[in-house]
């Protein structure tokens, strides 16, 4: 199925933790930078296939892990096929 939300966040992890994250642009959804605080948590903690995370409303499970990305699945999705999320880490430019 095609791409029905996309999120360009900035966020660096080295700052100090009061800092909210940014979001860049958004497309397809309406998050604002306060409710990606718990997936940020759950970055920060690295603990990638152990623990569940979440965006928004949406709960996810991590199924695969790359150097630079991985992919997590909605465990309480609505539809039967489910949804998922790709998450990319990339420098600044």
């Amino acid at each position: 199925k095609p791409v029905k939300a996309a999120l360009l966040l900035n966020y660096d992890p080295t700052g100090p933790s009061r800092l909210l994250p940014v979001i860049a642009e958004q497309e397809g959804t309406e998050l604002k930078a306060v409710d990606m605080q718990p997936f940020l948590d759950f970055v920060r903690r690295n603990n990638l296939q152990t623990e569940f995370f979440s965006i928004g409303s949406n709960q996810y499970l991590v199924t695969s892990i790359h150097e630079h990305w991985f992919c997590a699945r909605c465990v309480n999705a609505k539809q039967p096929e489910g949804e998922g999320v790709i998450v990319m880490e990339i420098g600044a430019y």
